[in-house]
């Protein structure tokens, strides 16, 4: 897609994308006039090449490319694009700087070249965009977390409010709204009771006799004491411990 840099009143100017089916009107609305000129100015100076400086190549690539602009905005129109939506969604990552983008331009680029063509060129300049694209992303991340660290780290001791407040900028809000009616019946699904109780069958035969003779047996007053004497609390066992004795 051809793009003119030009923001008016936080609007993006974008030249609208390239179509195949208005490439004769491209060719055709290229301004001849302009062109002849800019050629008979480049035969002019191609005979005294003394005069070729890196100005004058400057001025005819811009030249160019106003010509190549001019056509391509009568042929596929202008798009719009508001900076601030623009600017705002690349603030919601702050890792993802300027490789990040230039990485994931190519990548789709290369996408949509496999999609039109489907040959193995553009398959394997795909596969290399995409492994390109993710390392550069996983470089980006690791940079950044390891600046913020650092930062975090200064800020802690010298700058504590500073600590906080992008401290809390990386917490997520949580969402407790719960209606009433989705929490009482939560906990009425959860404590239903699900037995069929008509066909519960209870084991009559018990036996009563049996017990634990070591659980059930007396318990001695020497067993008091030595509880009594094993409590660790710093406290004088009193009077109990001194009428057992």
């Amino acid at each position: 897609m051809l793009k003119e840099n030009t923001c008016i009143r936080n609007n993006e100017k974008y030249i609208g994308k390239w179509k195949h089916e208005k490439s004769t009107d491209f060719k055709s609305n290229i301004n001849r006039d302009e062109v002849n000129d800019l050629l008979s100015h480049i035969l002019e100076i191609h005979d005294d090449i003394s005069k070729v400086d890196q100005n004058s190549v400057n001025e005819i690539v811009t030249n160019v490319t106003k010509i190549l602009l001019d056509s391509a905005e009568k042929t596929f129109g202008v798009v719009t694009k508001d900076c601030r939506n623009s600017k705002e969604e690349y603030n919601n990552k702050e890792w993802f700087n300027h490789d990040c983008k230039n990485s994931r331009r190519d990548y789709r680029k290369s996408l949509r070249l496999y999609k039109h063509y489907g040959s193995n060129i553009f398959k394997v300049r795909l596969r290399n965009s995409e492994k390109m694209y993710k390392k550069t992303m996983d470089d980006s991340v690791r940079l950044y977390n390891h600046d913020l660290k650092k930062k975090m780290k200064e800020l802690r001791m010298k700058k504590p409010r500073d600590f906080w407040k992008i401290f809390n900028k990386f917490k997520r809000p949580v969402n407790n709204d719960i209606d009433i009616k989705q929490f009482y019946d939560f906990f009425k699904e959860m404590n239903k009771d699900t037995l069929n109780r008509e066909n519960i069958e209870l084991d009559n035969n018990f036996d009563g006799d049996r017990s634990n003779y070591f659980l059930n047996k007396t318990i001695t007053r020497d067993e008091v004491i030595k509880g009594i004497q094993s409590v660790k609390n710093n406290k004088s066992p009193g009077a109990c411990l001194s009428k057992l004795s």
